[in-house]
């Protein structure tokens, strides 16, 4: 069997990429006051269609020789640690997202730089990922190692980026492995089962017919390279939706909590998983086996403090103690690198200084992110009191929702009216919010 080695790179990289910068404020006369940073390290204006994160395996590869099946390729979970683009050890830069536009893929960082142009077509790669996580594999030492890059079934060709993701190197499509368990017969699995960790594997029939038969052994395998999450298996071998938590010498750390719901596959990131149902999500401390959050409609996961949370078809961010601390407003969000967010509101992105403007005192809401009006022409300030009040487009309860505002969130207020019951205050040119005399609080001035 030919052992998985991670090796290093030795190719010619192909240069020429243009670089892109978009500058966060114009420069200003000397005699001028310097510009104060804003909400925004790149101020909305972003053309894109999508920004995603590179993200490695979430699932780890050793060798582990079984009682009776010889070596095997052990495949495990563990808790990911630190950014998405550097789980696993990649050995890749860190500060990168990728960015979509008509179809096209390319690589950007969380400045609003272009370090690979938007050119890979996102149709003629396999089951249309783009650019992806794989292993590239070495034909003359039958070895492999980790990558990011993308291949093109219309040309068997693979493209597979430098580390710092400026330049690709082409090679066939066969040396590009995107799902590494689905391609190796002689793979296996850490498991539990009563009560005991091991390593369910495959091994072939001993009566010659073609087919595999699975086996059981209990885990007597090195220490691994992080916290594994485990699957619970009953006596045929089949997963009962349970999981632990095992140390990295093979012992027991901790049961997953589940809420309403099971343990969200491969989302132990930095402390904290998801557990829910595919509409329902909430965050749990593994450390403490506790929930810290609301249960929302979707989530990413924490990064620098703070993970992106959706609700009611909008995103927002928490911290670690599940404190909501934006306003629903954006339609797509990235997850968060080095206290800044790629945002999306509308038809176009910005980037966020997200824990610089917490850490400073300030608000990330509304009216700090996107109020097009002169807040010197406001009659007063209006601060919200209770969780999820919904912005509305007119001064009705019929009016189009546009997301919904934090509690605790201050806006200025420059029209109020009564209307269906309600008392309504306009805190910006479209948006509306209503008080029921215990949702707001008003004061003039």
């Amino acid at each position: 069997m030919k052992k998985v080695i991670p090796v290093m790179i030795c190719a010619c990289l192909l240069t020429g990429c243009r670089s892109k910068r978009y500058d966060v404020v114009s420069s200003v006369e000397e005699t001028e006051e310097p510009v104060k940073e804003t909400v925004w390290a790149v101020e909305p204006g972003l053309e894109l269609d999508d920004v995603k994160p590179l993200e490695g395996f979430r699932e780890r590869q050793t060798i582990y020789s079984t009682k009776n099946g010889g070596d095997q390729i052990l495949f495990y979970e563990t808790e990911q640690v630190g950014y998405p683009q550097e789980w696993g050890n990649t050995g890749y830069m860190t500060d990168a997202v990728i960015a979509e536009k008509d179809g096209m893929m390319g690589i950007w960082d969380y400045s609003g730089n272009e370090l690979y142009p938007i050119s890979i077509r996102i149709n003629t790669t396999p089951f249309n990922a783009g650019i992806t996580s794989a292993y590239w594999l070495h034909n003359d030492t039958g070895s492999s190692e980790f990558v990011f890059g993308a291949a093109d079934t219309s040309k068997s060709k693979a493209y597979i980026f430098s580390k710092d993701f400026t330049s690709v190197t082409e090679v066939s499509a066969g040396e590009f492995i995107s799902d590494p368990f689905g391609s190796i017969p002689n793979a296996a699995q850490l498991c539990m089962q009563n009560d005991s960790y091991g390593v369910l594997y495959r091994t072939e029939n001993s009566d010659g017919e073609i087919g595999y038969q699975q086996s059981f052994d209990f885990f007597e395998g090195e220490e691994l390279d992080d916290r594994a999450v485990v699957p619970v298996i009953d006596g045929s071998f089949s997963k009962t939706g349970s999981y632990t938590v095992m140390n990295k010498d093979g012992s027991y750390a901790a049961s997953i909590v589940n809420g309403r719901g099971t343990y969200q596959e491969k989302t132990f990131v930095n402390g904290f998983y998801l557990s829910g149902t595919a509409q329902e999500k909430a965050f749990f401390n593994a450390d403490q086996a506790s929930q810290i959050s609301y249960d929302y409609h979707d989530a990413l996961y924490f990064e620098d403090g703070y993970a992106p949370v959706k609700l009611y078809g909008k995103w927002g961010f928490i911290n670690e103690q599940g404190k909501e601390v934006t306003d629903f407003i954006f339609d797509d969000v990235s997850p968060v690198y080095q206290g800044r967010a790629y945002v999306k509101k509308g038809d176009t992105w910005g980037i966020l200084n997200l824990k610089s403007v917490l850490e400073e005192g300030k608000q990330i809401n509304l009216a700090t992110c996107y109020s097009t009006e002169n807040e010197y022409e406001s009659i007063g300030k209006v601060t919200v009191n209770v969780r999820n009040l919904t912005f509305r487009s007119k001064p009705a309860t019929g009016g189009t929702s546009c997301g919904s505002a934090m509690e605790g969130s201050v806006y200025p207020v420059y029209e109020k009216t009564e209307a269906d019951g309600y008392t309504w205050y306009r805190v910006d040119a479209e948006n509306w919010i209503a008080d029921d005399g215990e949702w707001l609080t008003f004061t003039e001035g």
